[in-house]
């Protein structure tokens, strides 16, 4: 939640910070910024390692970047993952079948945080000793995992974008945020979730986007519905679809705090916040400094910050960086006009959506996969006029904080 962007130029690409008890050096900029972080691993070490085609690489690079799929590269990937997907329930259902598991009910198999393969089914034994014998079958099923998790996000990112442009005021535009970040959360809880009944194997994730989107045909959201009702209550009482769609998949799977967090975050008086942490500015040019160097710099010893702190802490240390910027370029009465508005609290911070000629187009995507799925980011800005100039002569900044939205800043 800590993960902001930062530009200080116009051909630049954000250098992504993270934010917490201690503060890493920004990533080499590229072509486009993202630092995607991990739920239930280490920082930057999914749960769960999956090898990908080369069309499929394609396709999740494409979505990291937020660049929206082609109707026929989405039509692509679905048929990819569908076809893949009906290749390894055959697999499971001949091996199953062997090994005297009936098929009739559905099984329920879950890939957990930690990449391992679980069942609540009576015949978790014979499973678990098939997956551990055949490490392959194992293999392919998280990568199944994943490519069904990034087939519902792609899904949930296109209807998303439907909203948005169908929004006819600012709070049909918040309310489509909403949806995203529900639907967002949903898939990455789900994206593990798997159910095997009479030879078909599905995606718990895909089952919820299906049902949540008002695209979806009602048979096809009816369907969805019962395949979540199958892992959820006994087979006598499965089926019963729900009246609301996705219902009996959000009564099973409960709130989602985290949608919420994000909803909060856009929502929230960020340019409050951000000048009620400034000053001090001899402190965080400090810390820059030491980040710069390759230290490791403790911006909060013992403790670990809110993310509001960490909002302000990434911030700050992005406009230390810009003062170390102009003195080292022998800029010392510019550096000293930003320290002294730093101190003064004199900077002028507005929303980027609120400065025409910077021509921003910033987006935060919540993705899912087996491991639990992460944050990302994309960033395309071309500004014209009185706002390039002050980017270019390095007396403006932009940058970007997630959910909160991007900033423009001159002093």
């Amino acid at each position: 939640m800590g993960t902001i962007a930062a530009n200080t130029t116009t051909g630049d690409t954000p250098a992504w910070l993270r934010s917490g008890s201690a503060a890493n050096p920004a990533a080499p900029a590229g072509k486009s910024g993202a630092n995607p972080s991990t739920a239930g691993g280490s920082a930057g070490e999914p749960a769960v390692s999956v090898v990908l085609s080369d069309q499929a690489k394609a396709r999740l690079k494409q979505l990291q970047a937020g660049l929206p799929m082609t109707q026929d590269q989405s039509a692509s990937l679905d048929a990819m993952v569908q076809k893949r997907t009906e290749a390894f329930a055959a697999t499971l259902s001949k091996a199953f079948a062997a090994l005297q598991i009936p098929l009739d009910d559905a099984i329920s198999l879950q890939v957990d945080k930690s990449g391992q393969i679980t069942t609540d089914s009576p015949y978790k034994k014979a499973i678990a000793k098939y997956f551990e014998a055949n490490p392959e079958a194992a293999k392919e099923f998280k990568a199944i995992a994943s490519l069904n998790a990034l087939r519902a996000t792609q899904k949930a990112l296109e209807l998303y974008n439907e909203e948005q442009k169908a929004a006819r005021n600012k709070d049909e535009q918040g309310a489509a945020w909403d949806r995203y970040a529900t639907r967002s959360m949903a898939i990455q809880k789900l994206s593990g979730s798997f159910s095997l009944k009479q030879g078909k194997l599905s995606s718990a994730a895909m089952d919820y986007v299906i049902a949540s989107d008002p695209r979806s045909d009602r048979a096809a959201q009816a369907e969805a519905v019962k395949a979540q009702a199958n892992r959820a209550v006994p087979p006598a009482a499965a089926g019963k679809a729900a009246a609301d769609p996705g219902a009996e998949i959000m009564r099973k799977y409960g709130n989602l705090p985290l949608a919420e967090t994000w909803a909060a975050q856009a929502r929230a008086d960020n340019i409050g916040l951000l000048q009620s942490g400034f000053g001090d500015i001899d402190k965080w040019v400090g810390f820059a400094r030491e980040m710069k160097a390759g230290q490791e710099v403790y911006l909060t010893p013992g403790r670990v910050p809110s993310d509001d702190e960490s909002f302000q802490q990434a911030v700050n240390l992005q406009i230390a960086g810009q003062v170390i910027s102009l003195e080292d370029s022998g800029r010392t009465a510019d550096a000293q006009a930003l320290r002294a508005a730093f101190n003064g609290g004199t900077i002028n911070l507005r929303k980027s959506t609120e400065v025409a000629d910077l021509n921003l187009n910033y987006q935060t995507v919540h993705f899912a996969d087996a491991g639990g799925g992460g944050t990302t980011g994309s960033w395309d800005m071309r500004p014209t006029g009185a706002v390039k100039a002050a980017l270019d002569s390095g007396n403006a900044l932009v940058f970007g904080g997630g959910d909160r939205g991007a900033f423009y800043l001159t002093w």
